[in-house]
């Protein structure tokens, strides 16, 4: 048997392949095919299971959240050594996300910092290409806690703020339809054991 899964493509590479790998290891005999979505959220035709990524109150009826989602600022190891407080978040670039520019000014308010002025910032429309960029040094980047946690495991980023400010973004797991499979809800089961 095999099971559709589609996901934004920042979880499907950061967040899922664990996962997976968690759950290919104890149903050796179901494929997984991973539709990794990019902005659009899956049609119902599109996979047996979505994951969708939504601000909360928007999420897609029917849907729970897989956890509660934090931001957290990430920086490579050498650049960690120049925060040493929050403030000095200020003087460090900051890559941002489209789409998500508001992250910086939700952590600045929860730190008490003014993130209207400081050091040139780079955007792009990717969560992980801000990481992939934060991990050259280029920057730090407020990313949703759950990916970035990812990087820090592999020792390629850090969060040098303790501070976890709750999301207005989360990741939401879709209802199964009444005529899902065996295969289909053992992997909904896995997945909403995050």
């Amino acid at each position: 048997p095999s099971v559709t899964l589609a996901c934004p493509v920042s979880l499907a590479e950061n967040w899922l392949p664990e996962r997976l790998a968690s759950f290919i290891e104890g149903n050796p005999n179901i494929e997984v095919l991973v539709h990794a979505t990019v902005w659009e959220a899956p049609g119902d035709d599109m996979a047996d299971i979505s994951i969708t990524i939504a601000r909360g109150g928007e999420e897609p009826s029917g849907s729970a959240p897989l956890w509660d989602e934090t931001l957290s600022v990430f920086v490579s190891p050498d650049l960690a050594k120049t925060v040493q407080q929050p403030s000095d978040l200020i003087n460090i670039p900051r890559i941002s996300v489209a789409g998500r520019a508001d992250a910086w000014t939700l952590v600045g308010a929860a730190l008490g910092l003014d993130m209207q002025h400081g050091i040139a910032k780079l955007r792009t429309n990717s969560t992980n290409v801000a990481l992939e960029l934060a991990t050259s040094g280029a920057g730090a980047v407020v990313a949703p806690t759950s990916l970035g946690e990812v990087y820090v495991r592999r020792g390629l980023l850090t969060a040098p703020i303790s501070a976890r400010i709750p999301s207005p973004w989360g990741y939401f797991l879709g209802a199964l339809p009444g005529s899902a499979g065996p295969a289909t809800r053992l992997l909904h089961a896995h997945l909403k054991l995050a």
